[in-house]
């Protein structure tokens, strides 16, 4: 269960995974793995947003 106290982790998952995401140094399949799970962690704080946890 992700609760509101867990919020502040998946904000910093998701701001770190966006910037890995833009690292040019990185892999074609480093990056498809890194946005794959940008993906998933954008599932989880969308639904924060929209439960009103986050502003």
């Amino acid at each position: 269960m992700i609760t509101r106290g867990h919020a502040p982790i998946w904000i910093a998952e998701e701001d770190d995974l966006a910037t890995r995401a833009n690292d040019p140094t990185l892999s074609p399949p480093g990056r498809e793995m890194v946005l794959i799970r940008l993906a998933d962690v954008q599932r989880i704080t969308r639904a924060l947003q929209h439960e009103g946890v986050i502003p």
